[in-house]
């Protein structure tokens, strides 16, 4: 008998939770969230459409005007923005959804997905790295590393790396996770496969010049290597280390004893040059993720087809038409949450309209926060703001300055340093009260900012 969707007997506890993995991915895709960053890449998008020239120098903020700054990102905020100008908001969100569930599709097809367990290890990826999916160039960085690894298996194609590393290289400086793994290839075929030596050391010398195809030339390199030791990092959430006091890192220490009791059980795996390929790559990236919590997705996806090539294939045997039912039903009940819950998603931004408009007849420089300036930048465009979500060009010293005038309301010598009369707040912040207290006029009372000015 031919099997169907709609045949009760085709719902085995695999099937209902392959269905639900597939929606489980669906929806969070179509939910991922614009961000801050969002907003500043719409603009650089709109800047190289428009001006036909990629900027790598500071035209957006006033603190650090005409400095140099590594645009790596340029043609993933261009795509970006094309999608936004051709459909606003709901087209850039379900262009960037497509771009996720592309990811996953293809980690899937690289994978044996038939049993329970093979399931929930692949929900469970989905979860840890879903902190990753926003509308940001990491997500096409995402894809590259999954592309990369399906490659591995694909000898005949890898003539697609040279064209995979350019474009990458344009979209964003994560280009140097796939050049990890193709790094971790030619040392495993020099240790153990000479056979494939040769074949690795053309592949690793084609992508690394064809990376120099860029903006910033051989620079890119320097600033991924410079950013690995960028103090100002630690003033960025993501950029945070592994942190035992946050409930949220543990999940990192779950994923590693997973791939731990992995390569423990399963020796065999330490026999094939895909495999040890894997496990040098994620042994890399699950170092860097404890150096930085922004990694942990490239180490769960990494390793993940590692893990679940490693379970047993035992499906199944005995189909209860009573319990197909059920897993019909259920799953068409969270199917019809899902979609209510994508077409209620409300994606505004944080400024509005009023605070805009204050803004705009606002005199002087302006202080904003690090976490407000994107949106500054995309919808006040003739305001330049003091720091913004690039974090790239800014000192650690300027990130130190806004910090405390944020968290603990100093802010005279900043204020004067960069000769702020204008400032974007948070009604609740200390600095609001500071400057309520110093008697600066507010131009604009908002339900969560404010406007003020000397």
């Amino acid at each position: 008998m031919q099997k169907s969707w709609r045949n009760p007997q085709t719902w085995t506890i695999e099937y209902f939770l392959l269905c639900l993995t597939g929606l489980l991915l669906i929806t969070i895709s179509l939910l991922i969230p614009i961000q801050s960053d969002t907003w500043w890449l719409l603009r650089i998008g709109q800047d190289v459409i428009h001006n036909q020239l990629i900027p790598t120098t500071d035209i957006y903020s006033h603190s650090i005007f005409g400095a140099d700054w590594p645009n790596h990102e340029w043609l993933s905020a261009t795509l970006f923005y094309l999608l936004f100008y051709l459909g606003k908001a709901p087209l850039l969100i379900a262009g960037s959804g497509l771009i996720t569930i592309a990811t996953w599709y293809i980690l899937a097809k690289t994978t044996n997905y038939t049993t329970i367990w093979h399931a929930c290890i692949f929900m469970l990826a989905i979860i840890i790295s879903m902190g990753s999916w926003s509308i940001r160039p990491q997500i096409l960085s995402i894809l590259g590393i999954v592309i990369t690894i399906y490659l591995l298996d694909h000898p005949k194609n890898m003539i697609y790396y040279p064209i995979l590393f350019l474009v990458w290289a344009n979209l964003h400086a994560g280009v140097a996770s796939g050049g990890i793994i193709l790094v971790a290839a030619l040392i495993i075929s020099l240790i153990k496969y000479r056979h494939l030596l040769i074949r690795f050391m053309i592949i690793n010398l084609t992508c690394g010049l064809i990376t120099l195809v860029n903006p910033l030339g051989y620079k890119l390199w320097l600033y991924i290597a410079g950013s690995l030791g960028n103090t100002a990092h630690k003033y960025i959430s993501e950029w945070q280390p592994f942190d035992f006091s946050k409930p949220q890192d543990y999940l990192l220490l779950v994923w590693l004893g997973i791939f731990g009791f992995t390569l423990w059980k399963n020796k065999q795996l330490f026999n094939n040059h895909k495999q040890l390929t894997i496990i040098a790559a994620s042994i890399i990236f699950a170092i860097l993720a404890f150096k930085s919590m922004r990694n942990t997705a490239f180490f769960v996806i990494i390793s993940l087809p590692l893990v679940i090539n490693s379970l047993p294939n035992k499906t199944s045997t005995s189909i209860n038409k009573h319990n197909g039912k059920f897993y019909q039903f259920l799953f068409i009940g969270m199917s019809i949450v899902a979609i209510i819950v994508i077409l209620l998603q409300n994606q505004t931004p944080t400024i509005t309209s009023d605070e805009i408009n204050a803004l705009n007849t606002c005199q002087g420089n302006l202080y904003n926060t690090y976490d407000d300036g994107g949106e500054l930048i995309w919808f006040v465009p003739q305001k330049p703001v003091i720091i913004d979500n690039r974090s790239d060009p800014y000192s650690e010293e300027l990130f130190l300055e806004v910090s405390l005038a944020e968290e603990q309301g100093i802010y005279q010598a900043l204020f004067t340093k960069y000769q702020i009369n204008c400032v974007y707040i948070a009604k609740s912040s200390p600095l609001a009260s500071n400057l309520q207290k110093d008697n600066w006029k507010l131009l604009h009372n908002g339900q969560t900012h404010a406007v003020y000015t000397r």
